[in-house]
């Protein structure tokens, strides 16, 4: 999925972009892409815990290769560096998007 996202993020960043296609702007997009889609990877095995100790036991959480607690605190810690890499964009959008689509992705967990 993170990947797939990474892919689409430069595809768009491509097309709409009328200057210099490699800048450091896009790794920051790039950055802030995957780990709001590996946060919100995180939150959905957090909350679909209890269905995976039955359907999937073999997964990291229901292993427990991983703990609740920490598999919350990385979740917590991906979002936050997240908004931080959408900064460095220094494009108010993407900071606004960045800030605004992780309330959605966490409520949709």
């Amino acid at each position: 999925n993170c990947l797939i996202i990474a892919v689409a993020t430069v595809t768009g960043y491509v097309v709409s972009c009328s200057g210099d296609v490699f800048s450091y702007q896009l790794l920051y997009l790039l950055a802030s892409v995957f780990l709001i889609s590996a946060a919100g990877n995180i939150i959905n095995d957090y909350y679909d815990y209890g269905i995976d100790l039955i359907n999937k036991p073999y997964r990291p959480l229901p292993s427990g290769e991983i703990s609740l607690r920490t598999a919350r605190i990385v979740a917590v810690v991906f979002f936050m560096l997240r908004v931080l890499a959408s900064m460095f964009t220094y494009n108010i959008y993407c900071i606004l998007t960045s800030i605004l689509a992780s309330v959605p992705l966490y409520l949709y967990a």
